[in-house]
């Protein structure tokens, strides 16, 4: 359970970093910052797209006004941000809903990380393609079967073999 719980953390602080990013991105001025390069000097404009009443784009220069400037490279820098952010919320929920095992575990006598994963819905042809496509992602990252990996199964009547469980427990685990 260590990596979901931290999987869920981590994606709980990207989404509160995003709404700080989406707040403060509202405070910036409108428009994109265009630096032109003109005799070894840099121009700095403020470009403001038409839109709405508005039927031309706005091309302000800008260079005296340090502070436009900056702000409209901040506004750059948190639109890239939140790109960033998106593809990391993305990729760490589909690591979570994917890839994360059930539980992890550390054996106390040599701290050896074990990786358990239970399938449950065995009569869902569905869900064992998944699971095995599950298996085959584990093996690529050197988590396998009679390693590292603890596999157990539901049977088709839904029930568990606690028996099978305790005994895997105490052979592998204590």
């Amino acid at each position: 359970m260590v990596y979901k719980d931290m999987l869920n953390k981590m994606i709980d602080e990207f989404v509160d970093h995003k709404e700080d990013l989406v707040r403060e991105l509202r405070t910036c001025p409108p428009g994109e910052l265009h630096v032109s390069p003109r005799n070894g000097k840099c121009y700095y404009y403020q470009y403001i797209p038409k839109s709405g009443n508005r039927k031309k784009t706005i091309r302000k220069g800008i260079s005296k006004d340090h502070e436009k400037v900056m702000q409209l490279v901040r506004k750059r820098y948190l639109r890239n941000a939140l790109k960033n952010l998106d593809e990391d919320i993305r990729a760490a929920e589909s690591m979570l809903s994917q890839y994360s095992p059930d539980f992890t575990i550390r054996r106390p006598r040599d701290h050896k990380i074990f990786y358990w994963e239970h399938f449950g819905m065995v009569d869902d042809p569905e869900y064992l393609r998944r699971s095995r496509y599950k298996l085959s992602r584990y093996e690529e990252y050197g988590i396998v079967p009679w390693d590292n990996l603890i596999i157990t199964y539901n049977g088709y009547d839904g029930s568990i073999n606690g028996k099978l469980i305790d005994a895997m427990i105490q052979g592998w685990l204590l």
